[in-house]
């Protein structure tokens, strides 16, 4: 079995061999210091943080905004097409139900004329038979009146 270790300037390796560990070097370990230079560079860090946090804050609420502005538009868009269609739907349906109106108008004005037409030539001729049966009820009793005047 081996293990891995970092020993101060070394980077170790044991190998278990009779009952004990043996330490063996893989390779050393290089040290830099940064302690002469670790503050300016957090201080630079912590600056440059802020500022991008900053621009990132900006960005994003721009995109934000953006994007509700973009809504809005498809909103707006979709709003006024919808009452578009419903002004033109609804003209349609006006002009749809004046046209069944003036055919209803004009059905019930020819139903009337036809009626009225109708009961003209059954008056006519009605009265036209009562004149024809006036008549020859005229002709028989004139001809019944001059055959009983004959025999008398």
């Amino acid at each position: 079995m081996a293990a891995f270790t970092a020993s101060g300037k070394y980077l170790m390796r044991f190998h278990h061999l009779n009952n004990t560990l043996k330490p063996v070097i893989i390779h050393p370990i290089p040290t830099v210091s940064f302690s002469s230079f670790s503050r300016p560079l957090q201080a630079i860090n912590s600056e440059g943080a802020r500022e991008s946090a900053n621009r990132m804050r900006d960005n994003a609420s721009i995109k934000m905004q953006n994007k509700a502005e973009d809504m809005k538009d498809k909103t707006t868009s979709t709003v006024e097409q919808v009452a578009d269609k419903t002004k033109e739907v609804a003209s349609k349906v006006t002009e749809t139900a004046q046209d069944l109106g003036e055919k209803a108008k004009q059905t019930v004005q020819d139903a009337w004329g036809a009626a009225k037409e109708t009961t003209q030539n059954l008056k006519e001729t009605i009265v036209g038979k009562a004149d024809e049966v006036k008549e020859t009820v005229k002709d028989k009793g004139e001809s019944l009146r001059d055959t009983m005047n004959q025999k008398n």
